[in-house]
């Protein structure tokens, strides 16, 4: 799917509609449900940020890209950061998981 396509998607949508971030964000995890679901007790899990399309009340630079996103335009917004409609998608990314190196004992 092209990033056009992507962005279309998003403009059609309204205020107050979930999207996600197209990156990834790393985060640290580990036990026995991660041992579950993985196969491995710890790692790194990237994983998308759930947002809420909404109108920016002033200008915002984009966390992700650094566009400039204008006052009352459309943009995914959680608490803290702000993206630019193209870098949120509509459809929530697959997570990925990436098992930890094991410790070398010298």
């Amino acid at each position: 799917m092209s990033k056009l396509t992507d962005i279309t998607k998003v403009v059609a949508m309204e205020r107050g509609q979930q999207v996600w971030t197209k990156k990834l964000e790393p985060s640290q995890v580990r036990g026995s449900m991660i041992k579950e679901q993985y196969g491995h007790y710890s790692g790194t899990l990237r994983s998308a940020i759930p947002l809420v399309i909404t109108k920016a009340r002033r200008n915002y630079r984009c966390a992700d890209c650094g566009a400039v996103i204008e006052k009352g335009k459309l943009h995914g917004g959680p608490y803290y950061d702000h993206y630019c409609l193209g870098c949120v998608t509509p459809e929530k990314p697959e997570p990925r998981f990436k098992p930890s190196e094991p410790r070398k004992v010298a």
